[in-house]
């Protein structure tokens, strides 16, 4: 690609794992996209440096052919990330990301409720991608609503 490697942001073993598509152009998150989830993380009871931030692709792509990633191999790649980055919990930002992780997009997405690593089961709550939260209010309060039911039942 054209763009450069972005690499993941945190260490292995946080307290979460924030994972989006792809990086923006000029780092793993836009402006707005990375105060969105500065301060709905924050929100959430995550300290700063409690945060993995990561993206299923490397480098920003124009156009990436996501059917053809998945052939690829990008899902089980992105699944042995998560292995290695040993998150307590993961919020999967969008219908890319949730259908690399084994999740049928027709589903809803609290249908992504745990992800199988080894022998253990990692939380995960997929919401939609930032920038359509950004866009949307109504997407936002919806998210909001999930997560307050999804911490606060048992895992």
């Amino acid at each position: 690609g054209a763009f450069p490697r972005v690499d993941p942001q945190g260490d292995a073993g946080a307290q979460i794992m924030l994972l989006v598509d792809q990086p923006d152009q000029d780092g793993l998150l836009n402006a707005p996209a990375e105060k969105l989830a500065s301060n709905m993380l924050r929100a959430m009871g995550f300290a700063p440096e409690a945060r993995y931030f990561a993206s299923i692709l490397p480098r920003h792509a124009l156009r990436p052919d996501w059917p053809a990633l998945a052939e690829a191999g990008y899902g089980k790649l992105l699944l042995h990330h998560i292995a290695l980055a040993r998150p307590q919990r993961v919020i999967a930002c969008g219908n890319r990301v949730w259908s690399r992780l084994a999740h049928e997009t027709a589903q809803e997405p609290a249908a992504l409720t745990n992800i199988a690593i080894d022998s253990a089961s990692i939380p995960a709550f997929a919401i939609p991608d930032l920038a359509t939260l950004l866009r949307s209010p109504d997407k936002r309060a919806q998210t909001w609503t999930r997560w307050l039911d999804w911490s606060d039942s048992p895992r």
